[in-house]
């Protein structure tokens, strides 16, 4: 109830700051303008969640993923393809995910604002239905994350707080965490210029804590603290009001808390560092229309798991 509470007053906090501040949020919804510059946006995804691991962590690890993929990455998508001329904007999105033994669908409504050009502040409020193995499972979540672009970096912050539970009780999660990610442009004197892509580092941190109850009613706390850096390159290319951006990534990821890991199962974590991958394309018309895909990789350095993660979806804005 306390973590309920704390994201009340974080969000009053962060939207009564912004509200003092001199936003012009006249022309949001404004029926004379042009289709992509209303503030409306509808968007659909679908992921797949393919793990190699040890059958006792693996409903453990999807649902880490498939937190990932409903709070995190929504957020990500959702300013990857944002256009910050928009004051304001309400996005319904759809999101679907299957790892095998958990799958959900969430819907997912956003509303974001936004004081210049350079940044967003958003809120996110997310309600599925799933199953894990033959269990019918609800899941209630809400998320802030707040990005800034600049010349050549840009960061983005996000926390975020839910539940899990099954009418028959066999089920019953908390989950909370935090997430933060950093882009800086490669300056040309660092690796020269280049004609075809633009390459940057980039490095993110990754906290998520999962509490669930036992049949005894006792609670028993996970956690999993992560960090990823690496280097990545972006290629843009543009055919009249069509833009296709292919974005290519390979980092180095660490866990941070492996003796804190799957305390839920007792047993400690044996994949402490990874190999990341990961290629995505986006394809714009205008600003009405965004269709994307992608696919991440991870290797462990430490046992023969791995996992794999592909993702397509689309994106209107009215």
């Amino acid at each position: 109830m306390g973590k309920r509470v704390s994201l009340v007053v974080l969000a009053s906090l962060l939207f009564s700051g912004f509200s003092s501040a001199e936003v012009d949020l006249s022309n949001s919804f404004n029926g004379s303008m042009e289709w992509g510059y209303k503030g409306l946006e509808l968007s659909g995804r679908y992921t797949n969640f393919s793990l190699n691991t040890d059958k006792n962590k693996m409903l453990i690890d999807s649902k880490r993923s498939e937190i990932e993929n409903t709070i995190i990455n929504n957020a990500k998508y959702f300013l990857t393809t944002d256009n910050t001329d928009r004051d304001k904007v309400f996005s319904l999105n759809y999101i679907g995910f299957n790892s095998g033994k958990l799958k959900s669908n969430t819907s997912s409504l956003i509303f974001g604002i936004s004081s210049d050009i350079n940044s967003r502040l958003g809120l996110s409020l997310n309600y599925g239905m799933g199953k894990v193995s033959d269990v019918k499972v609800k899941d209630i979540s809400g998320s802030l994350f707040y990005s800034s672009k600049l010349d050549t970096s840009e960061y983005t912050i996000l926390g975020y707080i839910g539940k899990s539970k099954s009418s028959s009780s066999k089920i019953n999660q908390m989950y909370y965490g935090g997430y933060g990610e950093y882009k800086h442009d490669i300056p040309s004197y660092w690796l020269g210029s280049f004609e075809y892509f633009t390459p940057f580092v980039y490095g993110d941190v990754n906290f998520q804590g999962l509490t669930e109850k036992n049949i005894k009613e006792n609670s028993i706390n996970s956690q999993f603290f992560n960090t990823t850096i690496g280097i990545a390159g972006k290629n843009e290319v543009e055919i009249d009001d069509i833009k296709i951006s292919t974005t290519i990534k390979a980092g180095y990821n660490r866990e941070l808390l492996k003796d804190k890991k799957y305390n839920v199962l007792e047993i400690k974590e044996n994949n402490v560092d990874k190999i990341v991958t990961e290629i995505k394309v986006n394809v714009k018309y205008n600003e009405t229309i965004d269709i994307y895909g992608g696919y991440r990789f991870n290797k462990s350095l430490n046992t023969s798991n791995n996992d794999g993660i592909a993702e397509l979806g689309f994106k209107f804005k009215f």
